[in-house]
């Protein structure tokens, strides 16, 4: 999936709770369809109020953001999940840099 929540930043028409919802239904779906497939799903531009109820369904995430001190430079951090025993998940995250010229970027369709 490419840019998951455009959708629903650019309408700015959309009830904020329906889309709360949907979005609920869609991490529902990625979960279940997850269980036995490899899911990747890529998120550009978010509201925080949107990633609450997306996040929680992936175990392994990469946030990529410019190096504010190298523009040459992307600033990753992974981060995996636990899941505790009560099903809540526990997040350790790991931070590096790449330089851009080492990252293969392919455009949208």
């Amino acid at each position: 999936m490419y840019d998951l929540l455009d959708m629903f930043m650019s309408d700015h028409h959309i009830d904020k709770a329906d889309a709360k919802r949907i979005i609920k239904e869609i991490a529902a779906s990625i979960t279940e369809r997850s269980e036995d497939r490899f899911v990747v799903v890529s998120v550009t531009h978010c509201n925080r109020e949107y990633e609450k109820p997306l996040f929680p369904a992936f175990d392994n995430m990469i946030r990529m953001t410019n190096d504010i001190e190298n523009s040459r430079s992307l600033r990753l951090k992974v981060s995996s999940q636990k899941r505790t025993a009560g099903g809540k998940g526990i997040r350790s995250p790991l931070s590096t840099k790449l330089r851009k010229q080492e990252l293969l970027l392919v455009p949208p369709r």
